[in-house]
């Protein structure tokens, strides 16, 4: 039965980006691939459901990657809901990063986040989660005004 799960959770994250909900045409890179079933994979060892690749999120996080390495600093987007990483070479060395620190992997495993998406941009790493994606529009509104 374990190798059930062990099979069932790797077509799900194999067919993620596949059955992703697009606003666009975007794609994830290889290294936010990377992070993103590094993601789902601890959240599938702790019994929680993968997230859903969100192509809104994820041009939301490529802006704000950008944005904090253009700034050459590292702050929170007024919206919440996110972690951010700075100086970490690759998807593992964020991720493991986000792991040993108690409030990004309490992040990491929200169990009322279903949408998501990690971006990175020079050593700025950004994770968004949303609800669902009326929530996730009206907080980013929020942010705006």
């Amino acid at each position: 039965m374990k190798h059930f799960y062990t099979i069932t959770a790797l077509f799900i994250l194999l067919c993620l980006p596949c059955a992703a909900e697009t606003t666009a045409e975007i794609e994830m890179t290889d290294d936010e691939q990377t992070l993103f079933s590094l993601i789902n994979e601890q959240r599938i060892k702790s019994k929680l459901p993968p997230l859903i690749f969100d192509a809104e999120i994820l041009q939301d996080c490529r802006e704000w990657a950008e944005q904090l390495h253009r700034e050459r600093r590292l702050y929170h987007w007024h919206g919440g809901k996110e972690n951010c990483a700075r100086g970490y070479t690759t998807p593992r060395s964020a991720f493991l990063g986000w792991r040993s620190s108690q409030g990004h992997n309490a992040f990491l495993h929200n169990r009322v986040i279903k949408y998501a998406a990690v971006a990175e941009y020079g050593n700025y790493w950004v994770f968004r989660g949303a609800t669902d994606k009326e929530e996730y529009r009206e907080r980013k509104e929020r942010k705006i005004r």
